[in-house]
């Protein structure tokens, strides 16, 4: 059947005889919605060619619904991944998604905040550096959510925070190199003055040592940035010491890169000097040898996001959700 091209969703609700939201909860969630409902719509639907996928569904107040992720960069893979699957929850969910990569830069970030404001925008995805900044300087409550993905959150501000296990998935680390005869383990952390992923996990090291009565020397714990340059630097510092330690744990899967690439470009083997673990799981076929790192649940952490924008603050238990790691086993470790 023929149709103009301003025939869409509101269309489709009046000639149903239902709410625009109604409507749009029959194709983003059928299972919410009657079957006799759902009848009605989609055959209304199917009568007028009406596809909801080709078009982006709207909202009971007339406009598209926008979701915003901010993170710091793409090189390191983690965020990568995470704004792909936001990107194809939006796309299943008939949002739109708009994206700030700022690199660190608060002023684009906040042009980019005050410009996703106009859009509708029904939440906001802080994966970045200086999120925190901007709720700061405007000291209000944002009229959409606030999600922090492995950062502080805000005080005194509506907002929930999304993170990993961070102290075990370190835990878990140190213990599997425990009984791998590791007694010299050292850590080489991202910055824990920005990430609250980064000081987790430098408290989880810290403490899972002097849980099994391991000496931590101070200079065994470095800090840096969470980009291949901080592994590629800190293996010349650990493997000029007389006193080296055996086994190294690193924040994130990227700075165990650099370390392991900074060992293959001097002709070092790993594990056969260091062994070496990381963070985040970001094992392909991409690079060698696979490391044995903590593995967090990208699906879980993008499906837990998801029911947060969807559900009603009153309805969500906690403000902090804190997911379960497991370890990936890889070819970076051996036993001493």
């Amino acid at each position: 059947m023929n149709h103009s091209k301003s025939f869409g969703l509101k269309e489709i609700a009046q000639l149903s005889n239902v709410s625009i939201a109604t409507a749009s909860r029959v194709f983003s969630n059928p299972q919410k919605t009657s079957s006799s409902t759902r009848d009605k719509v989609l055959a209304i639907a199917k009568e007028h060619d009406y596809y909801p996928n080709a078009q982006k569904l709207i909202s009971a107040n007339g406009k598209e619904h926008t979701i915003a992720l901010f993170i710091s960069d793409i090189d390191n893979q983690f965020n990568v991944n995470i704004l792909d699957l936001l990107n194809k929850m939006a796309f299943k969910n008939n949002l739109n998604f708009v994206t700030c990569i700022a690199n660190g830069n608060y002023d684009l970030e906040l042009q980019h905040y005050e410009y996703f404001k106009t859009l509708n925008t029904q939440a906001y995805i802080y994966g970045s550096d200086t999120g925190e900044k901007i709720f700061n300087l405007e000291n209000t409550e944002p009229i959409a959510k606030t999600i922090f993905l492995d950062h502080e959150d805000v005080p005194n501000l509506q907002n929930y925070t999304v993170t990993s296990n961070n102290k075990k998935g370190i835990s878990l680390l140190v213990d599997y190199l425990y009984k791998l005869n590791h007694r010299k383990i050292a850590y080489i952390s991202g910055p824990t003055d920005i990430l609250l992923s980064a000081q987790e996990r430098k408290e989880g090291f810290i403490t899972a040592m002097e849980k099994l009565d391991l000496e931590v020397p101070p200079h065994y714990i470095v800090e840096g940035n969470l980009g291949i340059h901080n592994g590629i630097s800190h293996f010349d510092y650990f493997y000029s010491m007389s006193d080296a330690p055996t086994a190294i744990i690193c924040g994130s899967d990227v700075i165990a890169r650099g370390f392991i690439m900074r060992a293959n470009s001097l002709g070092v083997r790993i594990p056969n000097e260091f062994s070496v673990c990381g963070f985040d799981g970001l094992n392909d076929d991409t690079f060698y040898p696979a490391i044995t790192s903590v593995k967090q649940n990208l699906k879980k952490i993008v499906n837990t996001i998801s029911t947060i924008i969807s559900e009603p603050d009153d309805e969500i238990s906690t403000k902090k959700k804190v997911l379960d790691v497991s370890i990936s086993h890889g070819m970076t470790c051996h036993k001493i």
